[in-house]
């Protein structure tokens, strides 16, 4: 099953090496600061594989999001494209 999740962080991580290591693991979606200053990850595809995921971002980043959101519909990217804005 597909999902679609958006996770803010307000301390600063770093959007580059957030692109690349969700590209390590063909993570779909996109990353941007929004004009709160916090990141804005957004992560598409099979469920079990961003559940696998969530551990490797809070590992890496020695940090969890400040807050997580389900979304409904697709996004206007596909499965396996991942963007930096």
């Amino acid at each position: 099953m597909l999902k679609r999740y958006r996770m803010y962080y307000s301390e600063a991580v770093g959007k580059i090496e957030m692109y690349l290591l969700c590209q390590k693991y063909h993570m779909s979606g996109c990353v941007q600061y929004e004009p709160t200053n916090e990141m804005m990850v957004e992560l598409y595809g099979e469920e079990r594989k961003i559940d696998n995921f969530m551990p490797v971002l809070e590992k890496y980043f020695n940090r969890k999001p400040c807050k997580v959101i389900e979304m409904n519909g697709e996004p206007d990217y596909g499965v396996g494209d991942f963007r930096i804005g």
